[in-house]
């Protein structure tokens, strides 16, 4: 069995362990055991819940490779992931390969990712109107849509091909000091 497969039905194997919690606290005493044997095959940490792990990135998805080497990258500066979703910021910009949500310690993110060769260089705007903070973007890529209409203030930084975003200030700065480390390495 290759590991691609490996990865797949561990992943199903988990969510039918982890839904099976519910039904049977039995296979509570098991689940994290077998959560922590599965977890070390796929991007999800042992606090994933059920629920999340029905959006889980899988193989499959083109921005799983990129997911599971920034996953190793923030986990060797301590930041713990939880868990790596499927993001709803997909296709944002042009090129765009795919999309994260990372849920860690520290809080959720956004990961957007171009193909490797290629460099986010966006300049985010933030305008007020209404209680709304409004988000366009210059430089490159282009985005494909307008722009983004957040609740609150929204936080960006990106490093080669991956842009990053949230509503924690001391997320960005955190993921922006691991990343820069990486670069100068």
């Amino acid at each position: 069995m290759n590991l691609q497969n490996l990865r797949a039905k561990s992943a199903f194997f988990l969510v039918l362990v982890a839904i099976g919690t519910k039904a049977s606290p039995q296979l509570e005493t098991i689940r994290k055991p077998v959560n922590a044997f599965l977890f070390g095959a796929t991007l999800q940490g042992a606090e994933c819940s059920p629920q999340d792990l029905l959006a889980a990135l899988t193989p499959r998805d083109a921005e799983y490779t990129d997911a599971l080497e920034l996953t190793q990258t923030l986990h060797k500066h301590g930041l713990a992931v939880k868990c790596v979703l499927h993001s709803k910021r997909v296709a944002l910009f042009e090129g765009q390969r795919g999309a994260a949500f990372y849920r860690t310690n520290r809080g959720n993110f956004d990961a957007l990712f171009l193909p490797t060769a290629e460099t986010f260089n966006v300049q985010p705007n933030e305008t007020r109107k209404n209680g709304w903070y409004i988000y366009s973007f210059g430089g490159s890529p282009r985005p494909t849509g307008g722009p983004w209409n957040c609740a609150r203030p929204t936080y960006f930084t990106q490093h080669a091909n991956q842009l990053f975003v949230t509503q924690h200030a001391q997320l960005i700065s955190g993921l922006d000091r691991a990343l820069a480390s990486t670069q100068t390495k």
